[in-house]
């Protein structure tokens, strides 16, 4: 105890909240008791989430609704449960491309027409080459045989959907 009160939790922003609560694993006992809570922003949320998903009912949804979409589609991509919080419609290209390509069940709930370029679809299409009839290759100027060789699981671009894009750099 004495330890823990010479640590100034008192003066902690969200942000140092978030990294003491991924790290250590505890203290959600005592942001609770010191009404810590609301100082964590939605990106400090979603990130939080995505290492300490039982830590969702203390968490803000309103202000998680707000973070970064690559933060949110890498808590979807991890814990899919979370999904009946967030309007997928609202994703951009680059978000929507990488949460199919890492959860193909959520095709349906997002707009794949927001994907806006060749190696988006490219790299989708490496993850879920069952998409392949939504993608106009000529829009996209996909070439017959960057189409052949990401159909039979060859990338011919880099990889645009590396997991953890955004969570991980946000530590």
């Amino acid at each position: 105890p004495d330890q823990i009160s010479r640590c100034g939790l008192d003066s902690f922003s969200g942000e140092d909240w978030r990294h003491l609560l991924i790290v250590t694993g505890k203290f959600e006992d005592r942001c609770r008791a010191m009404d810590k809570w609301p100082l964590l922003s939605g990106d400090d949320w979603v990130v939080l989430l995505s290492y300490r998903p039982e830590l969702s009912m203390f968490c803000d949804w309103q202000k998680a609704k707000l973070a970064a979409p690559r933060n949110v589609v890498d808590l979807l991509a991890l814990y899919p449960e979370f999904a009946p919080n967030y309007d997928l419609t609202l994703l951009d290209g680059w978000s929507t491309g990488y949460l199919v390509s890492q959860q193909p069940k959520f095709a349906e709930k997002c707009d794949l027409g927001k994907l806006d370029d060749k190696r988006q679809w490219l790299s989708l299409l490496y993850y879920q080459p069952q998409f392949a009839n939504q993608c106009d290759r000529v829009k996209f100027n996909i070439r017959q045989d960057e189409w052949d060789e990401v159909l039979n699981g060859k990338m011919p671009w880099p990889d645009v959907f590396s997991p953890g894009v955004g969570v991980y750099d946000a530590l």
